[in-house]
């Protein structure tokens, strides 16, 4: 008997197309201001990508991430730096990985990374926890908006090459630009996959645009 693959959404939680109150006036510049977003349905881990799960990525591709690539202190696999090890950790969130290696990953699961209206909106409905490590979106950072007048209201201008990361904080709303080519012993990652056949807005283009930087 030939075995079935189980769907990719397998474990995923649905979100359905909602509007949601994004952002917030209360913090720093960079969340201001509070605003309401739009997402199409979409499906997303109730967890950040775990250890055993990135391990299983490389053991089935041979991939190297950018630590890996650049220096030979801690990487994934050595997330306190040479001669530790995950030992204990398999279930814990894989860190110490780029952009490009959690976008690795998500192609190589039939997934893709969030977007930050996407994150966040999934965040607000209570669907993971947040405060423990950041999260990576594929979301290039800029300015929510750029306030005119007063400077100190003003979010600092962010070179090219950055992504939103989220999730560092209890607030749904905080957001930090990380660039590219990093990565950190509290950086990790979720997945996302975008539509499904069985909601009535199937076929309908998706209200997250597409971000390009």
């Amino acid at each position: 008997m030939t075995a079935v693959a189980a769907p990719v959404t397998t474990g995923m939680t649905w979100v359905g197309r909602q509007r949601f109150p994004m952002g917030s006036d209360l913090f720093g510049p960079e969340e201001r201001p509070a605003h309401e977003a739009e997402v199409a349905g979409f499906w997303i881990d109730p967890s950040p990508v775990s250890n055993a799960e990135f391990a299983d990525f490389v053991a089935d591709t041979g991939y190297l991430t950018v630590a890996e690539h650049e220096h030979p202190g801690a990487c994934w696999h050595r997330p306190a730096g040479p001669g530790s090890s995950l030992e204990r950790l398999a279930q814990q969130p894989v860190v110490h990985v780029a952009h490009a290696d959690a976008a690795a990953y998500a192609r190589w699961a039939g997934k893709a990374l969030p977007t930050e209206r996407e994150w966040e909106c999934a965040a607000r409905d209570g669907l993971f926890e947040i405060g423990v490590v950041w999260h990576w979106t594929d979301s290039p950072y800029r300015p929510h908006s750029v306030p005119a007048g007063n400077p100190a209201t003003t979010p600092r201008p962010i070179a090219a090459g950055t992504r939103v990361v989220k999730g560092g904080s209890h607030r749904p709303s905080a957001r930090r630009a990380q660039p590219v080519h990093t990565s950190a012993g509290d950086l990790g990652f979720h997945c996302v996959v975008r539509g499904d056949s069985r909601e009535p807005d199937r076929g309908r283009v998706c209200l997250v645009t597409p971000e390009l930087g």
